[in-house]
């Protein structure tokens, strides 16, 4: 037998990392009688902050670099949530990776699930990270409520991440379990590497599919020579979405009062979703929030109802912390994809995503000139304020388009000449050009 190649480990979760290391030598030692040479390595995990791509990127290129430094040929990532980064860290890696997304739905794929539902921390599921792999094999996701990952996440930060689950947690996750499976889930997928601990195929009224114990036989395919893997970046990189901040009051008050009000088929709907717009002129976001969840209860694919929940969220963004962030940040999306869907053509919904186009980095995502061009859209349609012409002259800055910069900025200048933002823009454009 040629000898093995040299695995590394990143952690990222303490408790994640060593459940893969044991995965790794047991699962080996069972098949070969022998391990390969692993090394491990692992910031803290309070050095790392989901929210913050860079500091992300740094600190998993860093345990690379490490691991790699100690010998290591190729190395796995112990740890879901973070592959929305993947494709820039395997850009600059030094040694081969691979990639724990892709590796678990080829298991659900050589399983043939057609549905299943993925447990794990709240960025993991509420933005989707698995959700356009599954898409392209036509694979369904039967996904928990909202509230129902939100207690999922807790219970992966509180107990799980110090490795342990109460019988309380425990018998919850399992009733989650029986819930989605009388929905049509065949499978749940364990998409978070420490939910092992708690679930499995034995206790849970589906089968499990266990993401470290995926990674862990896939790398030991690798590094006895049984697998190659390919030179290729991730699809599945997650649009971090980091919208336009800072709506004046004047802009607020036009979005709420200028917009379209379409037909309800209940009163009782009308007037909650009025009520929610005093909510929010008034900055009661959460108030409104509930105001047009009670609404969508009444008419689920009510356009008006999931538009003005997506600027709900828009606007509580400005002031969140991080953490509350990762949480409104898929809500936002998701809500303004339904909204589009059903009224593809509402200034409001094309305001929103507009905004979200140019402020997103076009690695994951972003189009200035998609986003440039909804904007125009909300303009022609006598949707015009400060805010929207400010944004496309910034979109049009970063087209180096001059011209057009210079125009809509004026325009921007001509609502709210006193606009500090706005003036310096101008003047820096007056040196410059």
């Amino acid at each position: 037998m040629n000898k093995p190649k040299h695995v590394g480990i990143v952690g990222v979760t303490a408790v994640g990392a060593s459940l893969c290391y044991k995965q790794i030598a047991v699962e080996s030692m069972n098949m070969h009688g022998i391990h390969p040479q692993i090394s491990v390595h692992n910031h803290s995990y309070s050095d790392y902050n989901v929210a913050d791509f860079d500091i992300l990127v740094h600190n998993l290129l860093d345990s690379i670099g490490r691991v790699h430094a100690s010998g290591a040929e190729f190395a796995v990532i112990a740890a879901n949530t973070v592959h929305y980064a993947y494709g820039k860290v395997l850009e600059k890696s030094p040694i081969p990776l691979l990639n724990i997304i892709d590796l678990t739905v080829e298991e659900c794929i050589l399983q043939g699930r057609k549905k299943l539902t993925v447990f794990g921390t709240f960025t993991t599921t509420e933005y989707g990270i698995y959700n356009d792999a599954f898409d392209k094999f036509g694979i369904d996701i039967i996904e928990p409520t909202t509230e129902q990952n939100e207690k999922i996440d807790h219970i992966i930060a509180s107990e799980l991440l110090n490795g342990f689950v109460s019988n309380v947690s425990q018998e919850y996750l399992l009733s989650v379990i029986r819930e989605v499976k009388q929905q049509g889930s065949e499978a749940i997928l364990l998409g978070c590497t420490e939910l092992s601990i708690a679930l499995n195929s034995d206790n849970s009224d589906l089968p499990c599919i266990d993401s470290t114990a995926v990674l862990a036989s896939k790398a030991l395919e690798y590094a006895f020579g049984l697998r190659e893997i390919e030179s290729k970046t991730n699809d599945t990189d997650l649009a971090t979405i980091r919208p336009d901040s800072a709506s004046s009051d004047a802009s607020l008050n036009t979005i709420l009062h200028h917009d379209h009000r379409f037909e309800v088929n209940n009163p009782e709907t009308r007037t909650l979703l009025e009520e929610s717009r005093i909510c929010m002129e008034a900055k009661d976001f959460k108030k409104a929030q509930a105001l047009l969840q009670e609404a969508i209860i009444l008419e689920p694919n009510h356009p008006e109802a999931r538009g003005l929940l997506a600027l709900s969220y828009g606007l509580m963004l400005e002031s969140s912390s991080l953490i509350l962030k990762m949480k409104l940040l898929p809500r936002m999306e998701k809500e303004t994809k339904l909204a589009l869907k059903l009224a593809p053509n509402w200034t409001l919904v094309r305001r929103i995503n507009g905004m979200k186009l140019l402020n997103t980095p076009e690695q994951f995502g972003g189009n200035v000139q998609q986003g440039v061009q909804e904007l125009l859209f909300c303009i022609e349609n006598n949707f015009d304020d400060f805010d929207i012409n400010f944004a496309v002259a910034q979109g049009y800055l970063k087209l180096a388009d001059r011209m057009n910069t210079k125009h809509y900025l004026e325009r921007a200048l001509s609502i709210h000449p006193e606009n500090a933002k706005a003036v310096k823009l101008m003047e820096e454009m007056s040196v410059r050009y």
